[in-house]
């Protein structure tokens, strides 16, 4: 009897704790476990800054694409054509080189602010940047050069731009002198995102 109450002990303390591989690899477990998560939570720290960045992105675009298509929505309009002349006096095209990048895009627009007044608003890429100028309302010619610029992008590979002229449709700059005006422009915009870039397009009506 005393023998089997020995034997009963035993197993019993046996039974109680773990030995210090048991530990080791539990902790181990533990450490993976914790790793795995960490790499989880960052991989979705990650995606949300990325997600960020491109919506913060995607609105300035859309901002400057808006902003370019009311300035040229509001342009002067001549009561009598320009005579050989594809686009309209109030829109001008500085040089182009020949990638079709574009340089500086004069626009002569209405002061929505101040009724009877017109700006003279340049566009314009500077290193990475498309940048905006705007010259202060006037009554009459000669508007005030544009002064106070914005910088409404970052990250610019570069501008091109095209023209839509019947009957042979899309037209690099410059356009050549004709009687038949452009009906609409089209603006195309590469962003350098990371390695790679991206083009956006948007067609305005002229």
């Amino acid at each position: 009897m005393q023998f089997a109450s020995s034997a009963r002990s035993h197993r019993i303390g046996r039974q109680r704790g773990l030995s210090l591989i048991e530990v080791m690899i539990a902790v181990a477990l533990m450490a993976i476990a914790s790793l795995m998560a960490w790499q989880g939570l960052e991989n979705i720290s990650s995606a949300h800054r990325r997600l960020t960045q491109d919506t913060q992105s995607n609105e300035a675009l859309l901002r400057a694409l808006g902003q370019l298509e009311r300035d040229i929505s509001q342009r002067l309009v001549e009561l009598t054509p320009a005579p050989d002349r594809a686009l309209p006096d109030s829109l001008s095209l500085h040089q182009m080189d020949q990638r079709n990048e574009l340089t500086q895009l004069d626009i002569l627009r209405r002061d929505g602010s101040h009724p009877g007044h017109w700006q003279h608003v340049s566009w314009a890429v500077d290193g990475q940047r498309l940048i905006r100028r705007s010259g202060p309302s006037a009554q009459q010619y000669p508007l005030p050069p544009p002064q106070q610029a914005v910088v409404l992008l970052e990250h610019v590979q570069r501008v091109t731009l095209r023209g839509w002229q019947a009957p042979n449709g899309w037209q690099l700059p410059p356009f050549a002198e004709s009687n038949t005006p452009l009906l609409a422009l089209e603006v195309t915009i590469e962003l350098i995102s990371g390695a790679d870039t991206e083009s956006f397009r948007r067609v305005i009506k002229l």
